[in-house]
């Protein structure tokens, strides 16, 4: 079975404990047609012009560069697909963008210019 299989099966993470984290684990692996529709879904629920931050990695970014020869070397697309599967499926990612996100509301709040907008 390859690790796009164990992907679509939701496999090959471990359980992530909250809800932001949940949600960007469900962002992993998926093909350009999904990533699409995914994306309308969320235009449709949230509104065009809602912000957001986003990381697309796609088979093109997934060479190796052969400096004695000066060229890329490509893969076979199984190989290129079990690749990305695994960055999509990588906890560290989504625990490092969660930090940020924590890092980032917290520093803002401290902010005078947020104050009335964050009381909580």
């Amino acid at each position: 079975m390859t690790v796009r299989e164990l992907a679509h099966r939701g496999l090959q993470c471990s359980p992530i404990p909250d809800k932001l984290h949940l949600f960007l684990r469900n962002l992993m692996y998926r093909t350009l047609s999904e990533l699409r529709d995914s994306i309308n879904q969320m235009i449709e629920s949230q509104g065009e012009n809602a912000g957001c931050a986003a990381f697309v990695f796609t088979q093109n970014d997934v060479f190796e560069y052969n400096e004695e020869m000066t060229e890329e070397h490509r893969f076979p697309e199984l190989f290129t697909e079990d690749v990305l599967c695994d960055v999509g499926g990588c906890d560290y990612i989504y625990e490092q963008v969660g930090e940020v996100i924590e890092d980032a509301i917290r520093l803002r709040k401290e902010l005078p210019i947020y104050q009335d907008d964050v009381a909580v």
